[in-house]
């Protein structure tokens, strides 16, 4: 058993966190072990936030995380993973990716060095601004940890457009180095260029990895270890209110009416909720005024299929797919599809392989909210560019499941469905976006909401920092 029964149930403990995402898990996973009494929770009947799995007819589908970065040894997950004892079996992805354009396809190795000989190959023309790039991309890797130094200073409000166009001039080049911009959320031309170093040199440094039988996997492993360490998990269990006493926080109060008290109370949940809808009116005005000031980043939607392990899915790699305008590029930002089976034969049922997809949808196009209403539509599209790549794939699918905003805005709470939390722009990335510790004595934030900002290994980090500061008194 993941969570503790309601008659476990203390009524106060040392600190409370809402919301057991991968950040809310770190943050109460380093607390537990600096001697606190902590609670975990949750509304969902899983752990894990965005970094969930769901079984269906025998198949098991990550819902919207595809890998995990910083896995390694040296890397922020590797680090918190050895802090905590624990021994998670990960395979390592390589390639770190592959980008399908609609003209030309790319391969990106999982070594960053690699990728820049594979880059200089392609494009012997660039080859000494390749080199340049490389150079200067992981010198603001390292400028941006030390939060000072010229290229930072340089590019701190800068998109990652503007970074590439100060190296390049050769479209396709900028084409593949700004490719994944759809792991935070917004399109390379307003994506802040340190958001995008953050996460970039993360992955090509220590590559990406997929967790043992699914993401679901990694992240109740997280909430069993956090129990074993004398934690309490509480899932299907919302917060509807923080108590608050002459000027600080001091418990919470859950749907159901039951008052716990607590030191401290640690959010991990949409900030907009938090600040507008879980606190009274009194207290936090400089976050609530600067709620209505920051933009939120799109959400997605999402399409699971299982099929026969005879279909041929070789010409489906993992990673980002651009449609044409004529296969509906005017509609589909991206595509982000995996086939997990490929490292995880136990996900499917005998016979069988999934393909799970995360699909990046234009806001601005009827399309966005027409689908959220018929989501079949959205599937049918998706599905005939696939055929196109996999003939006869639409009539091999042995099962299908897709979701919308309004369907991860049920099961993570967020409104609209934002699964990115602010949008990583120049001036919200980073030190940009809320502070750790609110103006509300004992109330914390961890997660996409706070710094570094989105992505499993960012809020991992954010909720070793949130803990750390707090066990450090601060």
């Amino acid at each position: 058993m993941i969570s503790i029964s309601k008659s476990d149930l203390r009524d106060s403990y040392d600190v409370i966190v809402i919301g057991a995402g991968v950040g809310g898990m770190v943050c109460a996973g380093f607390l537990a072990r600096a001697g606190k009494k902590v609670l975990l929770l949750d509304h969902h009947y899983l752990p894990g936030g965005c970094c969930t799995a769901f079984p269906r007819k025998g198949y098991t589908f990550d819902a919207a995380v595809h890998h995990i970065g910083a896995c390694g040894r040296f890397g922020i997950i590797g680090q918190i993973l050895s802090r905590f004892s624990m021994n998670f079996e990960f395979v390592h992805l390589d390639p770190m990716d592959n980008l399908t354009f609609p003209n030309f396809d790319f391969q990106i190795p999982a070594d960053i060095d690699c990728y820049a000989k594979e880059l200089a190959q392609r494009f012997p023309d660039e080859k000494e601004r390749i080199a340049q790039f490389f150079k200067d991309f992981v010198r603001l890797y390292r400028q941006i940890l030390r939060r000072e130094g010229p290229l930072l200073d340089r590019y701190r409000r800068a998109s990652f457009d503007e970074f590439l166009n100060d190296y390049f001039a050769d479209p396709d080049v900028r084409r593949i180095l700004g490719a994944q911009w759809g792991y935070l959320g917004s399109p390379v031309e307003e994506i802040s260029a340190v958001g995008m170093c953050q996460m970039l040199v993360s992955y090509l440094k220590d590559g990406a990895y997929y967790p043992k039988g699914s993401t679901q996997a990694f992240s109740d492993a997280l909430a069993e270890n956090l129990l074993h360490t004398g934690a309490h998990v509480l899932l299907k269990t919302a917060v509807s209110e923080i108590l608050v006493e002459h000027g600080r926080a001091v418990g919470v109060r859950t749907e159901d009416g039951r008052a716990i008290r607590a030191n401290v109370v640690v959010s991990n949940v949409d900030a907009r909720q938090l600040f507008h809808d879980m606190l009274p009116d009194s207290v936090c005005s400089e976050e609530r005024s600067r709620v209505g000031e920051l933009r939120v980043a799109p959400s997605y939607y999402g399409l699971y299929l299982a099929v026969p392990t005879e279909l041929d899915l070789s010409l489906l790699p993992r990673g980002f797919y651009y449609l044409s305008e004529d296969e509906g590029g005017k509609t589909i930002e991206w595509i982000y599809l995996s086939v997990p089976t490929r490292y995880d034969a136990s996900l499917a049922l005998p016979g069988r392989q999934i393909i799970s997809m995360t699909v990046g949808v234009r806001s601005s196009v009827p399309e966005y909210a027409a689908w959220q209403d018929d989501k079949s539509q959205m599937a049918s599209h998706i599905l005939r560019y696939l055929d196109t790549r996999v003939p006869g794939l639409r009539q091999n699918i042995d099962y299908m499941d897709s979701a919308s905003p309004r369907t991860i805005a049920r099961y993570i709470r967020t409104k609209d469905g934002v699964a990115y939390g602010w949008a990583v722009l120049p001036d919200q990335s980073g030190d940009a976006r809320f502070p750790s510790k609110t103006s509300l004595n004992g109330l914390y934030l961890v997660g996409q909401w706070t710094s570094p900002g989105p992505g499993v290994a960012a809020v991992a980090a954010s909720g070793w920092a949130t803990a750390a500061r707090i066990s450090g008194g601060n």
